[in-house]
């Protein structure tokens, strides 16, 4: 209900008009659907940072309590207090409107709502049934509001086709991969009320980030999965909105086309620039898994070791632990595969400044080596599975001069 709201912040409330207190349900005829959205355009104002947005909006609109919003992004219940504390004072200086804009700062600022409750279903994605239904219901509200907005319908037909797969992303606490998933497990209706807003947008002529990542979601979802229009699209997507996160799906549908070796290419150049995705455990899976399908089972080792060290996810660290055991011992090949392309690395790291002294090879590798996760193996428990090839290899043939 528009009514309830996070405890503690009486005081905010208050301040706002009264014709913004109703008690009504969005789905009564009485209720006062067109002051929701001014005040979901007042919390999403730019003036106020992405997180302080999402906890309003969760709080306000969403009548979650401090300690909710709390467990649900997974930080203090006094950071939210700060956040929210920090916006009161923010809204009342600033003197934000409540409204919804009518001049030509509406796409920018509509923009920033889109931003909040994508941001609100993310944080649902890894399992959050709460957050996800408090999405989807901000998510219809602006389709009902705004219906001829393309990239509100791509946004909840995103929504709608991922929460749609919820029930079978996990089997028995375990992750499962889409190709792995129980297609009989997922929510029909759900699904297919994310294809009808996905066809409004189209029919809207929509062609932003919102649509086409709906457009993603449901080829992902077809049977069989098209992975050329799928590097299409995500060729598109990075043209809109470059990052690291896009390049990495399309290295994904990369693979399926071209084959791994070219998709590592794309994989490595993000792992080397400087991104949001430096901590970010899907992209070192990722490259684990290339590395792993090319069979450098050494680099694939220490990149899910990588990714191993990043996520949160008790299933993710499952999962990864699985991939680890059932990749085959090194062969002597491998191994010098492995410190071929260590060397390779290291001498791109200093190209690239991440190392301060390229004169002092020692040096070079002891920074090489603080690059690899805490957990990854010792390098030397290697060796006493390929010494004895190494040997051989090394032997002089019979006869010949020593």
């Amino acid at each position: 209900m528009f009514g309830r709201h996070v405890a503690g912040d009486a005081e905010l409330v208050n301040d706002f008009p009264h014709t913004l207190m109703s008690e009504a349900p969005l789905e009564d005829g009485n209720a006062l659907p067109d002051e929701r959205l001014k005040v979901l355009f007042a919390y999403c104002h730019p003036t106020l940072v992405l997180e302080t947005r999402v906890a309003l909006t969760l709080g306000m609109l969403g009548g979650l309590t401090n300690d909710q919003i709390a467990g649900a992004l997974r930080v203090p219940p006094a950071i939210v207090a700060e956040r929210l504390a920090g916006a009161r004072a923010k809204i009342k200086k600033a003197g934000i409107p409540f409204g919804v804009p009518r001049d030509g700062s509406l796409p920018e600022r509509l923009a920033d709502v889109l931003a909040t409750v994508y941001l609100i279903f993310n944080e649902a994605y890894a399992g959050d049934g709460q957050l996800a239904a408090e999405a989807i219901r901000l998510g219809r509200m602006l389709a009902e509001l705004l219906p001829d907005e393309s990239e509100v319908h791509g946004l909840l037909a995103l929504i709608l086709l991922n929460d749609g797969r919820r029930t079978s992303r996990y089997r028995h606490g375990e992750l499962v991969l889409l190709d792995d998933e129980e297609r009989t497990l997922w929510d029909r209706e759900r699904v297919a009320e994310g294809e009808q807003h996905l066809a409004r947008a189209r029919a809207l002529y929509g062609h932003g980030a919102y649509v086409l990542r709906a457009e993603i979601a449901s080829v992902h979802m077809a049977e069989p999965v098209d992975w050329p229009e799928l590097v299409a699209l995500y060729t598109e997507l990075a043209r809109l909105v470059p990052s690291g996160a896009v390049e990495l799906n399309r290295a994904i549908a990369v693979a399926e086309v071209a084959g791994p070796e070219p998709a590592l290419v794309i994989v490595e150049r993000i792992e080397f620039e400087p991104s949001e995705l430096d901590h970010y455990c899907s992209l070192h899976s990722t490259r684990a898994d290339l590395l792993r399908r090319l069979g450098r089972t050494i680099d694939a080792r220490y990149a899910y070791g990588r990714a191993l060290q990043l996520t949160r996810s008790e299933p993710e660290r499952r999962f990864l632990k699985r991939r680890i055991a059932e990749l085959p011992p090194p062969a002597a090949a491998d191994c010098e595969a492995f410190w071929d392309n260590a060397l390779d690395r290291i001498k791109a790291a200093a190209e690239a400044d991440e190392i301060e002294d390229a004169e002092a090879p020692a040096e070079d590798a002891r920074a090489q080596r603080r690059r690899l996760p805490a957990d990854a193996p010792d390098p030397a428990a290697h060796l006493e599975h390929v010494q004895p090839q190494l040997a051989k290899r090394e032997r002089p043939p019979h006869g010949a001069d020593h």
